[in-house]
């Protein structure tokens, strides 16, 4: 169902959303968005929220507005198909057949059921167990018994040509260097000076070649946020805890200069893999829609990609297929806007992963001309720094 940016605001006024949706919207009207394609289980959801509503407290014109709102959404409801959860699914086709006796021998059938499925591999799940992926999800490799062990066996070299290790070096020396006894003197809005925006972009890695451009165009005056991945590897840094802002002034904490001894460029570009994808918000990334499902599934995704074939090519679309958690997909299946030639999924997967992992020197651009639906080359990387040792190949 496509949901006008005017009827969001009004939903969100009448049911007091939280600051993040307001903050989407706005994004979404600053981009010129005009519709949002949302799926049955929103329209569910906002007929829930909506149903609740007291409607006495409403002037005339609200309650006809609310009133229209609620026929469409209702309109929606009924002709949107109701797909079942292929668990489900599977479930009733084992239910079929079966006669119970007692509610005890039909909770021993589901008992037993469920400890069987919990330890059998499961294709939908890349032939995980649903047990080593609550592990995956749960533990990963923030915790000391988790399943996954984030290496740092990279040479020097090659840990040095990463573009965000690249990057946040450069950042750190200029901070440290044009530090004084307080460290560096923010811009009124909390950012770089313009001083350390021009260290880093005469040596600015930028696969993309976005804030390349940027450059380019001869601008006298370069900020921070008119560099894209320098502005978002900042914050990355910033919440890896190599850099503090302390009373508007920027300074290079102990680790920070620590991860800039020789020798150090793989400890740094491990703790930058593992801030990226662990305490990171992605969704400041793009403007599309809080996705919960992807951020809580990047484990999964990462072990994917630490598997895929050196040097093997994908398209968005494709790459997202086989990476993403079969749940995520089904979740973002819908249009990402209107006419749009990718899913909702995909272009948050692009947006969030997939770039992100070329910024981790884990994926490369293929540098054809597409429309949505960009290419790109597995280097490797990720394999050596994405571990899982007692898992099978997907």
């Amino acid at each position: 169902m496509l949901l006008s940016i005017n009827d969001f605001y009004f939903i969100f006024e009448l049911i007091e959303a939280e600051e993040a949706m307001l903050n989407f919207l706005r994004n979404a009207r600053a981009k010129k968005v005009a519709q949002i394609d949302i799926g049955r289980g929103a329209v569910l959801k906002f007929l829930d929220d909506l149903g609740r509503i007291d409607q006495s407290k409403l002037n005339n014109k609200m309650r006809k507005r609310l009133a229209i709102l609620l026929e469409e959404l209702e309109e929606a409801r009924d002709t949107m198909p109701d797909e079942k959860h292929p668990t489900m699914q599977a479930l009733e086709e084992e239910l079929k057949n079966r006669q119970f006796s007692s509610e005890a021998e039909l909770r021993e059938f589901m008992n037993a059921r469920n400890a069987g499925f919990n330890e059998r591999p499961q294709p939908d799940l890349g032939n995980l167990t649903p047990s080593q992926l609550h592990r995956l999800f749960s533990l990963g490799w923030w915790d000391a018994g988790g399943p996954v062990k984030l290496s740092t066996d990279i040479t020097e070299a090659e840990a040095e040509t990463v573009p965000i290790v690249n990057n946040v070096r450069l950042m750190l020396r200029s901070i440290l260097a044009r530090s004084g006894p307080k460290g560096l003197k923010a811009t009124t809005t909390g950012n770089l000076p313009r001083s350390v925006v021009n260290d880093v972009a005469q040596g600015l890695m930028d696969p993309l070649g976005r804030d390349i451009s940027e450059l380019k165009r001869g601008k006298k005056a370069i900020n921070e946020d008119d560099l894209h991945c320098l502005c978002v590897q900042r914050h990355i840094a910033w919440v890896a805890g190599l850099i503090d802002l302390i009373d508007d002034y920027w300074q290079v904490t102990p680790p920070g200069q620590s991860l800039l001894r020789p020798g150090a460029a793989a400890e740094l570009l491990a703790t930058l893999f593992a801030t990226t994808y662990k305490n990171f918000d992605l969704a400041f990334l793009d403007g599309y829609p809080i996705d919960n499902s992807l951020q809580h599934t990047l484990p999964y995704s990462l072990w994917r990609v630490a598997n895929l074939v050196s040097g093997a090519e994908y398209t968005t679309s494709e790459l997202a297929a086989i990476v993403l958690h079969p749940e995520t997909l089904r979740n973002g299946a819908q249009p990402a806007f209107e006419n749009s030639p990718g899913t909702l999924a995909e272009r948050i997967a692009d947006s969030r992963l997939f770039r992100t992992l070329v910024w981790l020197g884990c994926l490369e651009y293929v540098n054809e001309v597409r429309f949505f639906d960009e290419k790109y080359r597995v280097t490797g990387l990720a394999a050596k720094i994405f571990r899982t040792p007692d898992f099978p190949k997907p």
